[in-house]
């Protein structure tokens, strides 16, 4: 019985965990525009606007999840995340 209710609850965890990462997938474009407007662009090389918390890790599409990464650590975090 007590692995019956473990093997429930865990699957509603994943669920829940999946459904999450589906809504948290859309980007807004006002929201980067406004980081963009209040962080403009350092002037060293390549560099892209990054989410600090990724949004398939929960964190949030605006601009206070936001920051300045080289073109360089963007692929090395990407491979981890």
């Amino acid at each position: 019985m007590n692995k019956l209710i473990l093997v429930i609850v865990l699957t509603i965890v994943s669920f829940t965990a999946n459904a999450k990462c589906y809504l948290c997938s859309h980007r807004s474009s006002s929201e980067r525009y406004a980081f963009i407007k209040m962080n403009p662009k350092p002037c060293c090389g390549r560099m892209i606007v990054d989410h600090i918390h990724a949004l398939k890790h929960g964190g949030m599409d605006n601009r206070y999840n936001m920051q300045w990464q080289s073109y360089r650590d963007a692929k090395v975090k990407d491979r981890w995340e």
